[in-house]
């Protein structure tokens, strides 16, 4: 992709700060995942509009939209996005449009060719051009001759501009992976116990008085929200949960064009799961940020650095330095960032015996607890969103939110020495395949 001095400077930079924080293996994994991801863009033919539409023999049936860069240390959305992709193009032409710096780029893969088209006029975001985006999307349509447009996450990109893009009569899917529909600021609509906002019909006109806020705080953004899925021919939900959460907070109901696909990323043979073990290695799980429940598991770390005995405590998860700095103070064994898809191993590796998924609002689904399950570690959350859903049909133990690191250091210390029987997981756990399969059958029908 588009490369420049500003940006090398910026990712060296970033890459300094992963390896003071988070250690040397956390930075290692992070240069060769970034090695991995050169070699994967060198692997694209640059091509122009007229040869790639020579190039492919057919029209795509599916145009795949993301308003993000695909990087191998990105997050959920864009890794399992790329894990069903490789499934994808071993039955049929693929292309998706992605961020590429200020622009967008084109890839294709057709014939065991590995083609790329840059668009440097594209505009996307809550602040965006809304018709260069659209032009964007035509360009990239007219040179593929796609049937349809799939979104594969709204966050990033405008509202009104989607809309028009399927008023155009273009059938357009629609894949909602969070609350990014109702606020730019997702992570803003925290569990009422912890001060978040309530996600009231007038959270948007109060956050678009707000002077403290930016400007793409919309009065109108939940009009546009629903004119969106309304003019979606699917629209695809990672659980139930957010499913559910959309149709209470919009008053918004798809009926038969609406559907959970659960999404997924490769992942090793499931260990068994394990009965009553000694309570040795509890670990945190997730970014080190605050929204991920850090603040709540440096509270835990403390408390139980105070006790006598205590576990062993662990963080994986790249975050903040001064979180970061925090936890290593309270004597937590920092691993730093992974790829999705590597943490059972590490689970496993590391003899971890619970792990601790604390986020303060709503998950909308959890890649990282399928890791989880896969190694056969429980799990002790809060119970809210997706992990609260999933999770009580076993596989771990739930905290109410409103205990907040009380609840979760007094559910440790109930279970002294020993980690109690946990009855396992009797959700399923999705793969690529199938999620690949599950989207198939939604392309015939717009096709």
């Amino acid at each position: 992709m588009r490369t420049d001095r500003g940006t090398h400077a910026v990712t060296i930079a970033t890459a300094w700060r992963a390896l003071l924080a988070e250690g040397p293996r956390s930075g290692l994994a992070r240069a060769l995942d970034r090695a991995a991801d050169q070699q994967r863009a060198s692997g694209f033919l640059q091509v122009s509009p007229a040869t790639l539409r020579d190039r492919l023999r057919r029209p795509l049936p599916v145009l795949n939209v993301l308003g993000v860069p695909l990087r191998r240390d990105s997050g959920g959305v864009e890794q399992q996005f790329m894990a069903r992709r490789a499934v994808e193009e071993a039955t049929r032409d693929t292309g998706c449009l992605v961020r590429a710096g200020t622009g967008w780029t084109l890839e294709v893969a057709t014939d065991g060719q590995r083609l790329r088209l840059d668009f440097a006029d594209g505009s996307g975001g809550d602040r965006g051009d809304e018709a260069a985006f659209e032009r964007t999307i035509e360009a990239a349509r007219a040179a593929t001759g796609a049937l349809s447009v799939h979104v594969e996450n709204s966050a990033g990109l405008p509202l009104l501009g989607l809309a028009r893009t399927a008023g155009s009569g273009l059938p357009l899917l629609l894949s909602v992976h969070d609350l990014s529909l109702v606020c730019p600021r997702p992570y803003r609509l925290a569990a009422p116990a912890t001060g978040g906002c309530q996600r009231s019909g007038a959270v948007c006109e109060l956050c678009a008085r707000d002077p403290a806020l930016p400007r793409e705080f919309d009065a109108t953004r939940h009009a546009k929200a629903r004119s969106l899925l309304d003019s979606a021919r699917h629209v695809i939900f990672p659980s139930e949960f957010l499913r559910t959460e959309y149709r209470r907070v919009l008053d918004w109901n798809g009926g038969g064009r609406s559907h959970v696909i659960p999404p997924a990323v490769p992942l090793p043979p499931s260990r068994p799961w394990r009965g009553e073990v000694a309570l040795q290695h509890v670990a945190h799980v997730g970014s080190v940020r605050a929204d991920k429940g850090a603040g709540i598991f440096l509270e835990v770390a403390a408390a139980c650095r105070r006790a006598s005995p205590s576990p062993r405590l662990s963080s994986y998860g790249g975050g903040h330095p001064s979180l970061l700095a925090s936890l290593r103070r309270e004597c937590v064994a920092i691993h730093g960032y992974y790829r999705a898809g590597s943490l059972v191993q590490r689970l496993i590796a590391d003899r971890v015996d619970l792990v601790l998924m604390l986020s303060t609002w709503p998950e909308s689904h959890s890649l990282a607890l399928d890791e989880c399950m896969a190694a056969g570690v429980p799990v002790l959350a809060f119970d809210h969103g997706a992990l609260g859903e999933r999770l009580r049909s076993g596989g771990g133990l739930l905290v109410a939110p409103a205990a907040g690191a009380g609840g979760v250091t007094a559910a440790l210390a109930d279970m002294g020495k020993t980690l109690p029987h946990i009855a396992p997981p009797r959700f399923p756990i999705s793969t690529p395949a199938i999620a690949a399969e599950a989207f198939r059958r939604l392309y015939i029908d717009v096709t």
